[in-house]
């Protein structure tokens, strides 16, 4: 009855017979099936593993410990949210990465050190755990294997701050509550151009993104409020030139933007930033291997100057928690207003590896 790559569980059975003394007992039948069941949601769980990655299981899975685990399921939806792999995983250490695949019954959990990754295992592999399935996976088993954690996405770090990073200025609360309100709801009623997940206005001067260049195109100059906000930053000294340019970006709840340096050639030293909305943490990149995760509160300015600015990327992973603080922070939608002061000539900095000047080409920008 059953094929011979499923192996049942050694049981002593005696003849069956007609004797009343000797009932005949279907649950022998019935435990066959379970396990034949069971083999076969492994089977098509571990399938949707390596079509998820495009690999063979081989390349994916770990036999040495690792401080990353994949989790998968037999389930048709299988793993339900990212709220739940936390509840589930956080019990045995701290997590620094956790990811669900879209429309796949499988998710990525990473933690600090193998031994957490360890003990997770011990305590969760090829168990049942419906607090974790959407409804009709329930009666589902829960595997989780080692895979390597350079298979990760960009974890959620261990944030630094803003002076790790040469010539980034940090200050929270550089508007209020009212002012906030205020700027959400009057760029809420203004036109926006839609990107790749996200929305964009520009003010002053129009980024042309094709051409990674300011063009002349006629856009409206800087609403008051926003123009107020520039001229406090240059008041108290956050930026030496007073900006001419605005940028808005809406970043929805799980939106980000790819590392980049704002064009040298375009733009003068000093790029203001102001969070409006929620919380998200930026990256930064050294091409020496540094990299720093800076926490950015809404209603906070950072101010990029010299080296921070120049010999740097910065960006947004897309993900929707941040780790700070030891504690995982849902991202909502944020909207950030990107002062800069256009540039009339050649840039003339002492950081050529990232210069569209001296490399004859021009990064991209936001």
């Amino acid at each position: 009855i059953f094929s011979d790559r499923v192996s049942l569980p050694s049981v002593s059975m005696e003849p069956i017979t007609t004797s009343t003394e000797t009932p005949f007992c279907p649950q022998f039948r019935q435990v066959g099936k379970k396990e034949k069941m069971d083999r076969r949601r492994r089977g098509r769980a571990y399938t949707a593993l390596a079509g998820a990655l495009r690999e063979p299981l081989e390349n994916l899975i770990s036999t040495e410990p690792t401080s990353a685990l994949c989790a998968v399921n037999g389930g048709h939806d299988g793993v339900s949210d990212v709220d739940k792999l936390l509840d589930v995983f956080s019990f045995v250490g701290t997590i620094v990465h956790v990811e669900k695949i879209p429309g796949r019954p499988c998710a990525f959990v990473g933690f600090d050190c193998v031994e957490s990754a360890v003990k997770a295992k011990a305590a969760l592999h090829d168990k049942p755990c419906p607090k974790l399935f959407l409804e009709g996976s329930r009666d589902c088993n829960l595997y989780v294997e080692y895979i390597s954690s350079q298979r990760l996405g960009r974890d959620l770090g261990r944030p630094g701050d803003a002076s790790q990073v040469p010539g980034l200025m940090f200050a929270e609360k550089f508007i209020s509550e009212e002012e906030e309100i205020t700027l959400m709801d009057l760029l809420a009623r203004s036109p926006w151009d839609r990107l790749k997940g996200r929305r964009v206005q520009h003010y002053g001067f129009r980024f042309n993104y094709t051409t990674n260049a300011y063009d002349t195109t006629a856009v409206p100059p800087l609403p008051a409020p926003c123009a107020e906000l520039a001229r406090r930053a240059f008041d108290k000294g956050l930026t030496p030139t007073l900006p001419d340019q605005l940028t808005v970006n809406e970043y929805f709840e799980c939106g980000g933007i790819a590392a980049h340096v704002d064009t040298h050639s375009c733009f003068e030293d000093g790029i203001v930033s102001i969070s409006l909305g929620a919380d998200t943490v930026l990256d930064f990149w050294h091409r020496d291997g540094r990299h720093v995760g800076v926490p950015i509160p809404r209603r906070s300015v950072f101010v990029m100057t010299g080296e921070s600015r120049y010999d740097w990327e910065h960006g947004i992973a897309q993900r929707k928690y941040d780790l700070v603080n030891g504690r995982f922070c849902a991202r909502g939608t944020r909207v950030s207003l990107t002062y800069r002061k256009i540039r009339t000539g050649p840039c003339q900095c002492t950081f050529p590896a990232l210069c569209d000047t001296a490399l004859g080409s021009q990064p991209k920008t936001d």
